[in-house]
């Protein structure tokens, strides 16, 4: 939703077929800087009330049942994609480099399996080792090496780069300043640069779906895990944002390259 100051109407409804689902875009007439709440809810249907998209900066009373969505699992993916174009793009020797997958749970297997390609050393933070095990003899197989696993975060400050797909939840202490790739915002300290917010270029098809006043990522987020669009899952982000900084991939390869030598 956001505001348009060419029509007499309060609202203006355009709807967008994409695929299989559709996108309802919504303009409103800003009058006296109130928003027609009543009008805009009326074009809502009971069913898409809790996931709709605007600008973050944007105050939905609660009286109107409507929510925001929130990305749950797109953040995941890019952190991915960006991590392994970083690693790519900077192309370090593996015997240079030491990487860490911060895995609490024992999900990511195949990401695992992935990092273990790219360095010499792989550090792999789990409280659920047991679930590692199948892996790591796929790894040994594989590779003819095996990750080194552990539950204290200690243990992997040193390393050059960190992928934490989920939430990172452990405090982080040292001189070391490593580079972290989350698909959320960190819930505990992170000595380094933490990327967890990511942009990248939307599709010839979207470009003139989604309104200015939403984050590519944002709205890419909504087409993947609201409409099914799985195919954006395979998009690699072109920057990163640490801070109020934005950090191209190219950038943090140099980066990388010289942490690592």
């Amino acid at each position: 939703m956001w505001p348009s100051l060419f029509h007499r109407k309060k609202v203006i409804v355009t709807d967008h077929q994409i695929q299989r689902s559709s996108i309802r875009l919504i303009c409103y007439q800003s009058n006296q800087r109130r928003i027609p709440w009543k009008a805009i809810c009326a074009e809502i249907s009971e069913e898409d009330k809790k996931h709709v998209l605007c600008p973050a900066s944007l105050h939905i009373p609660q009286e109107t049942g409507l929510r925001r969505f929130e990305p749950s699992y797109y953040g995941a993916a890019m952190a991915q994609n960006a991590f392994f174009s970083l690693l790519n793009m900077a192309r370090v020797p593996p015997r240079d480099l030491r990487l860490a997958l911060y895995d609490p749970c024992a999900r990511y297997f195949q990401t695992a399996k992935q990092m273990m390609s790219y360095c010499a050393q792989l550090w792999i933070f789990t409280e659920n080792p047991i679930g590692y095990q199948k892996v790591i003899q796929e790894m040994v197989e594989e590779f003819g090496g095996e990750p080194l696993l552990t539950d204290e975060i200690e243990n992997i400050r040193d390393c050059h780069a960190i992928l934490s797909p989920g939430r990172w939840m452990s405090a982080q202490k040292g001189a070391e300043q490593p580079i972290l790739f989350s698909g959320y915002p960190p819930m505990a300290s992170f000595h380094g640069l933490v990327f967890w917010r990511y942009h990248m270029n939307l599709p010839r098809e979207y470009r003139n779906i989604c309104p200015l006043s939403l984050e590519n990522f944002y709205f890419l987020a909504a087409l993947y895990e609201l409409c099914g669009l799985h195919a954006l899952g395979r998009l690699v982000p072109d920057s990163c944002l640490s801070g109020g900084e934005e950090y191209s991939i190219k950038r943090l390869a140099g980066i990388l390259q010289k942490t690592a030598k």
